[in-house]
């Protein structure tokens, strides 16, 4: 989200009304929304394409689906699994940490998710 938060492809009145329904989603308790900034320290072995890991309720059927320019893949083997797994917890470290609806006083001291999305929204 990070990436597409300064790129203006749409009205300000649309960029808020999405970054609303976010903080709206992260209320769900199924739901963890992190933003990761660009000045993040990434591991030169995280993945530069977009990527989704699926697990399944029957772990043989657990598939890495892989995003690239030229053509997109579904990866299953467990190499790939453990790869884009180990991927995934190194940018959910580096991120900010999710967004918290709840109004906590101490809160607004933290950096993390929701406090990024509420500068979004105030420079809207």
């Amino acid at each position: 989200m990070s990436a597409a938060c300064p790129q203006q492809f749409v009205g300000h009145g649309v960029m808020r009304r999405q970054i609303e329904h976010l903080v709206e989603m992260a209320r769900l308790p199924h739901v963890h929304i992190q933003l990761l900034p660009f000045k993040a320290a990434l591991s030169p072995a995280t993945p530069a394409a977009a990527f989704i890991l699926f697990e399944a309720e029957v772990p043989e059927l657990n598939t890495v689906y892989v995003e690239h320019p030229v053509s997109s893949a579904f990866l299953g083997g467990q190499a790939h699994l453990a790869q884009y797994g180990t991927a995934f917890e190194r940018l959910t470290t580096a991120a900010l940490p999710p967004i918290d609806p709840a109004p906590e006083r101490e809160s607004y001291m933290r950096s993390d998710s929701l406090r990024l999305v509420q500068h979004l929204l105030y420079t809207l």
